[in-house]
C-alpha cells in the first residue's frame, strides 16, 4: 500500500461520516448476500424436473421419486466432477460431507505441538529451569492446483 495515497482523517465529523457510509455499504451487502442465500436454498429444496441428471441417477441405480430435489441433482453433478479429477469439486464435496482433510491436518499439528510443549515443560520441571516455549507451525504444503511454485 502506498502511504502517499492514504487520506488522513483529522476530525471526528469526517471520521463519523466515512464510517457511516462504510457501515451502510456493509449492511447493504449483507442484505444482498442473505437474499441470494435464501434464493439458493429455495432452489435446492424444490422438486427436480424429470430428465437430464435425474435420468442419469436412475440409470446408476439411485431411487428417484417425485420428491427428489434439485439438491440431489447438484450433489450428483458435483460428485461426477470430483470423480473426473476436479480438485476444487473434490474439496467442496468433502467439506459439504463434513470430511475436511485440511481441518484434520490442522488438528494433528495442534496435537503434536501440545505434546511438544508438555514434554518441554516436564524436562524443565525435572531440571528446575524456567523455559520459554514458542512453537511456530510449519508453512502449509503447496496445493495441487497452486501453480505459483513459491516456497
Amino acid at each position: 500500500m502506498n502511504n502517499e495515497n492514504l487520506d488522513v482523517i483529522r476530525d471526528t465529523a469526517t471520521a463519523k461520516e466515512k464510517g457511516s457510509k462504510g457501515g451502510k455499504v456493509t449492511a447493504q451487502r449483507r442484505r444482498m448476500k442473505k437474499k441470494v442465500s435464501a434464493l439458493l436454498l429455495d432452489l435446492l429444496a424444490r422438486k427436480a424436473k424429470p430428465g437430464g441428471v435425474l435420468e442419469e441417477l436412475q440409470a446408476k441405480g439411485f431411487d428417484i421419486d417425485a420428491d427428489t430435489t434439485n439438491a440431489a441433482a447438484v450433489a450428483y453433478s458435483l460428485f461426477c466432477k470430483s470423480i473426473g479429477g476436479d480438485v476444487q469439486a473434490t474439496r467442496l464435496l468433502l467439506e459439504l460431507a463434513g470430511e475436511d482433510p485440511q481441518l484434520e491436518h490442522k488438528k494433528q499439528i495442534d496435537r503434536a505441538a501440545l505434546k511438544l510443549k508438555e514434554k518441554a515443560l516436564d524436562v524443565a520441571a525435572d531440571n528446575d529451569k524456567e523455559i520459554r516455549i514458542n512453537i511456530v507451525p510449519h508453512r502449509r504444503p503447496l496445493d495441487e492446483d497452486d501453480s505459483s511454485g513459491d516456497e
